[in-house]
């Protein structure tokens, strides 16, 4: 499908796919934050990760009937099913405005996961903010577990200067297949970043939660050379992926980049249950995130 378009004010721009309900590019106060990937795709750039965000183990779980369920395996050589089955899908587009947009898909039943959840992701630009809006709802007979998470780039030039802040009071350890281990507290150890640490040098691709809420919701912050920006999550997306590349393949080279990557679940929720959603028939999940320029 052709690149959806969306603008508020002369700097604030973003571009979006209904592949994945992606965000492909984003712009605010005429600043690049979002880099535009050669393939996003093949790196999950930008997209809605549902019914399960990062590692599936083996592709396997038990569902609450007691059926084990299987899902094809998309990361061959650690053995997972990664990012859930809609970061490749095509979304139709439900309502669209100069500076907003609606994107709607259901999950159908598959072998993996024999449930139906519709999934609307809403899209609005500010001149200072970018927003995004979920709601799942279970349109199927049955109980449905469930987990979202997003997966945004944020192109970080020089990582020199940039630093990070997050409001996490765990992190996990992680096993040889790249799935949480152990939920260890991150206070005064190499995964503190509650006062802010430098990127310079680091080597991150990891899972933080106990995310401290403040007046409502989460936020983290990253600073960089250019820009501040402040990720806010709501209450219930109770976890965040920090993954850092020095080797994202975009439009405009290879550059470092940082994913910051909300989600209501851990990693591998189907199988060790950390704050795994379970939907009723007819009911619906739903909660926001977004990202929003910060003064200096």
């Amino acid at each position: 499908m052709p690149d959806i378009f969306l603008t508020n004010g002369a700097g604030a721009s973003a571009t979006l796919s209904t592949t994945g309900a992606s965000i492909l590019e984003l712009a605010l106060d005429s600043k690049n934050l979002i880099p535009r990937a050669k393939d996003a795709t093949k790196v999950f750039a930008g997209a809605v990760l549902a019914p399960w965000q990062n590692r599936l183990a083996n592709g396997e779980w038990v569902d609450p009937k007691g059926r084990t369920l299987r899902n094809p395996i998309n990361e061959v050589s650690l053995g997972n099913a990664h990012h859930g089955l809609v970061f490749d899908a095509e979304f139709s587009v439900k309502e669209q405005k100069t500076n907003s947009i609606t994107f709607e898909h259901l999950i159908g039943e598959s072998a993996g996961y024999p449930f139906k959840v519709n999934l609307e992701i809403s899209y609005e630009l500010t001149e200072f903010e970018f927003t995004c809006r979920f709601t799942a709802t279970n349109k199927g007979q049955e109980i449905a577990p469930f987990v979202i998470g997003f997966h945004p780039y944020f192109a970080i030039g020089d990582s020199g200067p940039a630093f990070l802040t997050l409001p996490a009071q765990s992190f996990y350890t992680q096993t040889k297949s790249k799935t949480p281990d152990e939920k260890v507290p991150s206070a005064n150890s190499d995964f503190d970043f509650s006062k802010g640490r430098a990127l310079a040098g680091l080597e991150i691709d990891d899972f933080f939660t106990d995310l401290v809420v403040n007046a409502g919701e989460i936020v983290s912050r990253l600073d960089t050379a250019d820009w501040v920006i402040e990720l806010h999550q709501s209450e219930n997306l109770k976890h965040l992926v920090v993954y850092l590349t020095d080797h994202f393949d975009s439009d405009s080279g290879v550059i470092s980049a940082l994913a910051l990557e909300p989600a209501s679940g851990a990693a591998n929720a189907f199988n060790n249950q950390q704050d795994l959603v379970l939907i009723n028939p007819g009911e619906s999940f739903s909660g926001h995130w977004g990202v929003r320029l910060a003064t200096k």
